[in-house]
């Protein structure tokens, strides 16, 4: 059957496929019956074309497109057909209606889909060059005919131009209505799934705008700060609505507890560990009274392993937090320090201090080692800053790299040190001038306090 698909023709050719494949079969079939006209009325030189060359590359286009070479049999046929007309005009003239063909060869150089537009103006400039030519070199032709065989073969051609590209434009034009239509029901189908895309995106938004209202309300007042410092900033920027970010704060009569806290990713998953984790510090400090910093790691890590469930199979989670706590003693005049992987700097007459962390995260760790703390002799005018890894991570700059520890260093000292309350918007637009163009990787929170 001429219309057997084979597993070489693509599934998205099927229709140009067929389509061709019946064209290359009928014009096998008519070039056949050409041998026999031509042949009858005595025309020599074209049967023997058609015997040689018209019958042969059709069928060749024929076997070719079976092959899914589309192109070389689509190409084999046309200059079949360009050739074969030239020939018709030379040999029996201008009114044999033989050009004709020239028009339908013009409409044709544009039906293949799989020839650039460049491909398709220089056929059609090609064609147009055929027509032209016959008309002015080969008017006449080389056999004189009778005028009734004259009129016959006029009609045949012309009859059959009209035939074969009524067949084309309409082929065309059902082709363009059908993907109209379908495309049409394409786009009626995703303007209902935008819709309930965008019901649901806004559900969504409206319940983690709720789940931030939450988090603002767990996440003490930075305003607490006044009263137990001569200065302070919170510098406090998220990715997202909701934040992995969290900073707390804890007051007894003697100590005061500052918490900075980056939880495991950003948005909804870091802010349910945000309140896990301002919930346990609650707890353990609050409620069982803990105040060594180092113990309150050691506990909140214990809590945030069993809330999670994590144990040493290989599958589980690797979910937690980076958390640094400064527990100030007012009467002492000290600030005990201890980190899980984020560290803590320390201003003073010019020169910044860095304490570092234990490098441990609160949470399942291969390695796991105690916390531990450093105590630290404090002096008026003294400067701490708390800070998670958001601000140094941050991609941005002239070469888009990393703002790095050591900048975020150069920038502090850098900053007046007569207002502390002034250094936060400061960095806050330093932040953002580094940035630029780009996107903003993580939450940002950096903490400074005046002693």
């Amino acid at each position: 059957m001429i219309y057997l698909l084979t597993p070489k023709i693509e599934p998205q050719n099927v229709k140009f496929f067929r389509a061709t494949q019946g064209v290359y079969a009928a014009g096998f079939l008519v070039h056949l019956l050409l041998v026999v006209i031509f042949g009858w009325f005595g025309f020599k030189e074209m049967t023997l074309f058609n015997v040689l060359v018209s019958v042969p590359i059709f069928g060749a286009a024929f076997i070719f497109n079976r092959q899914g070479r589309h192109s070389l049999a689509f190409a084999f046929a046309f200059f079949e057909f360009f050739v074969h007309q030239v020939l018709v005009v030379y040999y029996l003239g201008w009114d044999s209606g033989a050009h004709y063909w020239f028009i339908y060869l013009a409409g044709l150089s544009f039906f293949n889909p799989f020839w650039s537009n460049k491909v398709q103006i220089v056929l059609l400039s090609f064609t147009l060059i055929g027509f032209v030519s016959s008309y002015s070199f080969n008017y006449y032709g080389v056999y004189q005919i009778s005028k009734n065989n004259q009129l016959i073969i006029f009609a045949f051609n012309a009859i059959t131009v009209v035939i074969v590209l009524s067949f084309l434009i309409n082929n065309y034009s059902r082709t363009a209505q059908k993907a109209e239509e379908n495309l049409n029901g394409v786009i009626g189908k995703l303007s209902e799934k935008n819709e309930e895309i965008a019901h649901q995106q806004e559900n969504i938004l409206q319940s983690i705008s709720y789940a931030k209202i939450i988090q603002t309300a767990v996440i003490p007042d930075s305003q607490e700060l006044a009263t137990h410092f001569e200065e302070y900033f919170v510098l406090f920027e998220p990715v997202s609505i909701v934040s992995g970010d969290f900073y707390w704060f804890s007051a007894t009569q003697e100590q005061v507890i500052v918490v900075c806290a980056d939880c495991t990713g950003h948005g909804v998953p870091g802010g349910f560990m945000s309140m896990l984790g301002i919930s346990f510090l609650g707890e353990l400090v609050n409620n069982q009274h803990i105040i060594d910093p180092a113990e309150i790691l050691n506990q909140l890590r214990i809590k945030v392993k069993d809330a999670l469930r994590n144990n040493d199979q290989e599958n589980q989670p690797k979910d937690g937090m980076d958390m640094s706590i400064c527990v100030f003693d007012k009467q002492k005049k000290q600030v005990t320090f201890a980190g899980a992987n984020n560290g803590m700097f320390l201003l003073r007459d010019g020169i910044i201090h860095e304490y570092k962390p234990t490098k441990n995260p609160i949470g399942l760790y291969p390695k796991e080692i105690p916390f531990d703390h450093t105590t630290i002799d404090l002096r008026s005018g003294d400067h701490i800053y708390l800070y998670t890894d958001g601000y140094i991570d941050q991609f941005g700059g002239p070469k888009n790299k990393k703002f790095m520890k050591k900048r975020l260093k150069e920038t502090l000292l850098g900053l007046p040190p007569q207002s502390l309350e002034s250094q936060g918007p400061e960095l806050e637009r330093i932040f953002k001038q580094w940035r630029i163009a780009n996107e903003q990787i993580d939450d940002c929170t950096l903490i400074g306090l005046r002693v």
